[in-house]
């Protein structure tokens, strides 16, 4: 099974955090339910490389996995 780990590193790449959550599940999600327009900086992601996201970059990463986090949860749901 594909493990995804998401590591937090200073600029000499030492390791200050790691989740304990395989982000590959997240990501299967993104890639099977959405559009990559509509989730860009998730679908940027290489699921067999290494990516890494400078500080102005973080902030849209982290705006789209509330979103995506929004739309799992049914909040973002448009009634009809």
């Amino acid at each position: 099974m594909l493990n995804i780990a998401i590591v937090i590193e200073d600029e000499k790449h030492i390791e200050l955090l790691r989740s304990d959550v395989n982000f590959a599940d997240i990501l299967n999600t993104v890639w099977e339910n959405t559009h990559k327009n509509q989730y860009p900086w998730l679908w940027s992601i290489d699921p067999y490389g290494l990516t890494q996201f400078n500080l102005n970059q973080i902030s849209h990463l982290n705006m789209e996995l509330k979103s995506f986090s929004t739309e799992l949860n049914g909040e973002g749901k448009k009634t009809s």
